[in-house]
């Protein structure tokens, strides 16, 4: 796995092939997330919960995540993210917390609502307040996806 690391300015020109080089390897890196998750009920989860979360999610895609700005594609990147989890991990949580190894994804989704409940205030983006209402609507249903009702309380409204 490379996850390139470039500064916020090179990344907002999506044309530049820095850009495309970059989003596309975070794709590349979410894409080998499902595929490790797929050998869920053949690999022991201990294994899959190291390779998967600690050695790739912790280690690169949020990483990505936070260099790649705040837009619609890093929502539905993570909705790409999230679906790829098995639900036989959430079954068994207690006390409205997800997983240690999620906890790093949960406070991203939790900074990214807050930043477009800001900048759907000031219009700073090319979407209103109507927009960013529904992307923290959907930030919300994944926190509750992945089992952390403790980060979905403390988002913008």
């Amino acid at each position: 796995v490379f996850m390139p690391l470039y500064p916020k300015s090179v990344l907002e020109n999506r044309s530049s092939n820095a850009s495309v080089f970059f989003h596309r390897q975070l794709w590349v890196c979410i894409k080998l997330l499902g595929n490790i998750l797929s050998w869920h009920g053949i690999l022991s989860n201990q294994m899959l919960r190291s390779l998967s979360l600690d050695g790739l999610l912790n280690r690169y895609i949020i990483l990505g995540l936070c260099n790649s700005g705040v837009n619609k594609e890093t929502i539905q990147k993570c909705q790409s993210i999230i679906s790829t989890f098995p639900k036989e991990w959430f079954e068994d949580l207690e006390d409205d917390k997800t997983m240690p190894q999620l906890e790093n994804l949960g406070r991203f989704l939790v900074s990214v609502a807050r930043t477009l409940y800001s900048e759907g205030q000031q219009n700073k983006r090319d979407f209103d307040k109507k927009d960013s209402r529904d992307f923290i609507k959907q930030i919300s249903k994944m926190l509750v996806n992945i089992h952390a009702m403790e980060y979905a309380v403390n988002l913008p409204m």
